[in-house]
């Protein structure tokens, strides 16, 4: 849900300026709506009325990503923590909690399944698009370590063999 405000000042600069004060963002974190100029009245006194903005924080796509994982992870019966970490060409969500292995499912389908879906639903519409990776617990870290460490012993197998020319007998 996108956090909205409404408020007032001299200016519609005011106006933004202290809306953004309120919601402690920045100026390129929002869009800005003016729902009315400020009028000066008969001699500056006389039927003043303020600018009216209404300033909404834009959304982060990291914060969507969390949001359809929440949905997503809810469904399956599952309530992980989430530690995100991104930067301009991906975002990397790791995911921690009681009965994961749910979410990894057999050698990782169902955690590349969710990343992908996750990761088509989360860059829809978006200007830059943004590689979104999911781990659950360290899996991918152990994965690849245990894929590493069988393609040594096959390669120390293939070396006492004799190379490759015993793969063609």
């Amino acid at each position: 849900m996108r956090k909205s405000l409404e408020s007032s000042g001299k200016s519609v600069e005011e106006a933004v300026e202290n809306a953004l004060r309120e919601l402690s963002v920045n100026r390129e974190d929002v869009e800005v709506e003016v729902l009315e100029e400020s009028v000066k009245g008969l001699f500056g006194i006389l039927g003043t009325r303020p600018a009216r903005v209404r300033v909404t924080v834009k959304e982060k796509l990291a914060d969507r990503v969390i949001s359809l994982l929440r949905d997503i992870t809810a469904e399956m019966g599952v309530h992980p923590d989430f530690t995100v970490e991104e930067d301009d060409e991906e975002i990397k969500v790791t995911l921690t909690g009681r009965n994961m292995g749910v979410l990894i499912g057999r050698r990782g389908e169902t955690l590349n399944s969710l990343q992908y879906l996750v990761s088509l639903a989360a860059n829809r519409n978006q200007e830059q698009r943004r590689k979104i990776m999911l781990d659950v617990e360290g899996y991918r870290r152990k994965r690849e370590e245990t894929l590493q460490n069988l393609a040594v012993k096959l390669a120390d197998k293939a070396r006492r063999r004799g190379g490759a020319s015993s793969w063609s007998r």
